[in-house]
């Protein structure tokens, strides 16, 4: 039987950095709608809970920025006794020092941290934040976390930072720290500039994956729980230092469902299950790509039977999905 998939919650749009690669709003870049507020998402949650998700990562935008709705929701999902499943963070680590004992009450799983350059004049660059001492603070929170939770370095790799490649994994292993490199994603969401960027940016991480291979030897394929995504490659150090590799040119999954839309053979396909800030289930990138997974009704929750049946459809979405081999920088970049 098909595994509910993982389930991302937005919890806000705002991030206190504008990194090149990201759409403004992070998982809730298609926003439409009012965001919702913490009873909302608990109850969304309660719901998701009840249909078998167990699998909840905590995003935004930056989860720290609403540390009023994060925390109070962290300690609701935990209540629901969640011991077969996980619960993690995902964050840009700016804040992680000024929340340090929030975070720890939090016990999660894991605690992923997003940075792309441990060069603090390239940092500034990529993340639209002259700030320069914000990589320093994301650098002492990851020495703070990882004392009592498992935490993992997450590097978008393009061509403003490949040159640091073997840097930014080296720096991982001496420090105990998971990694994990991602090509940079097309959001479909007709923002000329958008693509541009990704055109000019993009790198592929085949070549990246091999050399990981000659010098660790052969890696670990993992599926995202429920199936969705791209496999990924974990490559694991002597050290005992765990580095995967996200290429959405490997593979992608689609459904039937994926046919109609106009942006079919889109880069990932069938991804993960997302909550944006205002209450929108979203399994794939592209914005016009309506699956009735909506959970508001204007600015309203939905009943939680309408909930119930929303958060049934990706399951069927993927029972019917097909998988296949697709070499999507040729099929993009000619559109």
């Amino acid at each position: 039987m098909q595994k509910p998939p993982s389930l991302r919650i937005a919890v806000t749009e705002k991030c206190n950095l504008k990194c090149l690669y990201c759409p403004k709003s992070g998982d809730s870049y298609s926003l439409v709608g009012k965001t919702l507020g913490l009873e909302d998402f608990k109850k969304i949650v309660k719901a998701a809970y009840e249909e078998g998700i167990k699998f909840f990562s905590i995003t935004g935008g930056e989860p720290l920025i609403v540390p009023e709705i994060t925390f109070p929701l962290v300690k609701y999902i935990k209540s629901l006794g969640n011991d077969d499943g996980y619960l993690r963070l995902n964050t840009n680590g700016v804040l992680i020092e000024k929340y340090i004992e929030e975070i720890g009450r939090a016990d999660f799983d894991k605690v992923k941290v997003s940075i792309d350059t441990f060069d603090i004049e390239n940092y500034c660059f990529i993340s639209g934040n002259p700030l320069r001492d914000n990589l320093e603070k994301a650098i002492r929170g990851i020495s703070e976390i990882k004392k009592f939770t498992e935490v993992r370095v997450h590097s978008v790799i393009g061509k403003y930072n490949i040159k640091e490649i073997n840097e930014i994994i080296n720096l991982c292993i001496k420090n105990g720290l998971d990694l994990k490199l991602f090509d940079i994603m097309n959001f479909p969401n007709k923002n000329v500039q958008d693509r541009e960027f990704w055109q000019k940016n993009y790198v592929a991480l085949g070549e990246i994956a091999q050399y990981l291979e000659k010098t660790f030897g052969k890696p670990k394929i993992i599926n995202s729980p429920g199936g969705y995504g791209q496999p990924k490659k974990v490559f694991t150090t002597p050290g005992g230092t765990k580095i995967r590799v996200q290429d959405t040119e490997a593979d992608a999954h689609y459904s039937d469902i994926c046919r109609k839309c106009s942006e079919y053979m889109c880069q990932q396909g069938l991804c993960n299950l997302t909550l944006s800030a205002d209450g929108r289930l979203k399994i794939c990138h592209p914005i016009d790509q309506d699956l009735g997974l909506s959970l508001v009704k204007g600015e309203k929750l939905k009943s939680e039977v309408e909930m119930k049946v929303a958060l049934k459809k990706p399951l069927i979405f993927l029972l019917i999905q097909r998988q296949f081999i697709v070499v999507f920088l040729n099929l993009v970049v000619t559109k």
